[in-house]
């Protein structure tokens, strides 16, 4: 019942938008797309996961130590808007491949070339398709911090640093600068190719449109919800062949013994 509310907001967002697309350009499943692309790539996540970890740990974590922290310690908060920074990543990358001639040649019959409002439909076939991509990166950051993983320095410092909040925070900073580098550098290419053509309606669309994806979207976050036990027990099989098998209390580096002492 937990999901309920969730499910029947996105319902609610997820209609309008697919019948206006359907009564418009028969294409209603675009709008479909979006949750469907989202869950696709929540589940690529559970590949992507293993392999972050391992590179962490090889290539950016020589001078620390690992282990797991008890699980009661970790935060667990899906929330609906969850899905935000990965809807602002497809932005982005959807804004930057939009005007790619290659891109356009294959979605585009070359009669609708010059048409503005089949560019805005290609950004929203874009948008739709690299949900998968965007929630992939993100879903393996999550399963990763859901899992517990952190390291702390070989070297004194008893700092204690989660891999799965570090590689989220990379991937919100990307996104973040991002979209808005890609919206101030289509906006600016738009209106220069199509003028007066435009509607300014159409372009703030575009700047809201990831906060309207978020809830189409929510699909996929109910899964992260659903499946976190799962998922966390799928990343510690893994933490355990690459080497990480202690587990600690946070307390102990709080009083002062050593992180070597403390693992």
């Amino acid at each position: 019942m937990k999901y309920t509310r969730p499910l029947l907001v996105s319902i609610i967002a997820i209609i309008p938008m697919t019948v206006l697309f359907a009564v418009t350009s028969n294409a209603g499943w675009v709008i479909l797309l979006f949750p469907v692309s989202a869950i696709i790539g929540t589940l690529i996540g559970f590949v992507l996961a293993p392999i972050f970890l391992w590179v962490y740990k090889k290539y950016m974590g020589r001078n620390h130590l690992f282990a797991i922290q008890e699980q009661h310690e970790m935060e667990k908060s899906h929330g609906m808007f969850m899905g935000f920074f990965p809807a602002i990543m497809a932005t982005n990358f959807a804004l930057s491949l939009i005007f790619n001639p290659t891109i356009m040649n294959i979605a585009l019959l070359q009669d609708y070339y010059l048409a503005w409002n089949s560019i805005i439909f290609l950004f929203f076939i874009l948008g739709a398709f690299l949900q998968a991509p965007a929630f992939a990166l993100f879903s393996a950051a999550w399963i990763i911090d859901e899992s517990g993983i952190v390291m702390m320095s070989k070297y004194g410092s008893t700092d204690i640093q989660a891999i799965g909040k570090w590689y989220l925070a990379l991937l919100k900073g990307y996104a973040g600068i991002g979209v808005i580098l890609a919206l101030y550098e289509f906006t600016f290419d738009f209106l220069d190719t199509y003028g007066s053509q435009v509607h300014w309606s159409a372009i703030l669309f575009l700047f809201i449109l990831p906060i309207i994806v978020t809830f189409w979207v929510i699909p996929a976050i109910m899964i992260v919800g659903a499946t976190h036990g799962r998922r966390r027990s799928f990343i510690l099989k893994y933490a355990e062949r690459f080497g990480i098998r202690n587990e600690f209390e946070l307390h102990i580096s709080r009083c002062g013994h050593s992180p070597s002492e403390a693992l």
